[in-house]
């Protein structure tokens, strides 16, 4: 898939199939994740690899899902396969959230490349996730769920209200300015 490709197709995906991932696949996200553009090149991001049932359910239940649609109810045999977890220390120079959305969209378009459906979703109960899997200084700040999509999600033109909705098939509608909308300036047209 061509990188203009994985941009224009890649959506967040709340259902999955239950098909388990290629361990490799999950391997090379790591690799590919690890290549972000990193502020001053610090690279404070570390990584971890999420795909025990007991730790996904964890997970699954400790973060935030459709919040735009709550309740929005996802079954257990619909839930993410996987999780790459972005770990790190805030305090690194002050440029931690812009490496951490550098590196979650790095590893978004490389699974969709792939293949692999994703949602980033920020985490809020940092404490209580850091404590099941005893990251020991690390704080868990993101979680990527990852699979194979149980649901379609499809970009469309926005109006008045962003906020994302189901069609007539359940499937996700993300509404998304226009180019016109969203470039303040052009010095290229005087």
């Amino acid at each position: 898939m061509k990188t203009f490709d994985a941009i224009e197709s890649r959506r967040s995906i709340r259902k999955f199939k239950p098909i388990p991932l290629p361990v490799e696949n999950l391997q090379e996200l790591v690799r590919l994740g690890r290549l972000y553009a990193s502020a001053k090149n610090c690279q404070p991001i570390r990584f971890a690899i999420v795909t025990k049932e007991k730790d996904r359910n964890f997970l699954f239940e400790n973060l935030n899902w459709a919040m735009r649609l709550h309740p929005y109810p996802i079954a257990k045999t619909e839930r993410p396969m996987a999780y790459l977890l972005l770990l790190g220390k805030n305090e690194e120079d002050g440029f931690f959230e812009f490496d951490a959305g550098s590196c979650a969209a790095t590893v978004m378009l490389a699974a969709e490349s792939m293949g692999i459906a994703n949602c980033c979703l920020k985490i809020t109960k940092k404490e209580e996730i850091q404590a099941h899997f005893s990251f020991e200084e690390l704080a868990p700040y993101y979680a990527i769920a990852l699979g194979y999509a149980g649901v379609g999600s499809k970009a469309v033109d926005a109006e008045d209200d962003l906020s994302y909705y189901l069609d007539e098939n359940g499937n996700f509608c993300v509404p998304k300015h226009s180019a016109d909308q969203v470039l303040v300036y052009d010095d290229m047209m005087k």
